[in-house]
């Protein structure tokens, strides 16, 4: 997965996701909001010719985000270790 910056501000970041589909930013989304998030979304045009994206707006966007993954990281190695 590459992430890549589009645009941004204090209180607002949108992100590209390369390589993943709507499976992952979905997740991303809601963790964005566990994370304090005020508004989160994802986007994605069309499946065949575009990368999704991620908005994220609240106070400092990028922790935000940052926790997101973390805590997406972690319920999947969570969910890894039932199968173990």
């Amino acid at each position: 997965m590459k992430l890549t910056k589009i645009d941004g501000d204090k209180k607002k970041l949108t992100v590209e996701v390369e390589g993943e589909d709507h499976s992952l930013v979905n997740l991303l989304v809601d963790e964005s909001f566990e994370a304090g998030a005020d508004s989160a979304f994802a986007r994605q045009r069309h499946p065949m010719v575009a990368n999704p994206t991620v908005t994220v707006a609240g106070d400092k966007p990028e922790k935000i985000l940052e926790s997101a993954a973390k805590n997406v990281e972690k319920l999947a190695k969570e969910f890894q270790s039932q199968f173990k």
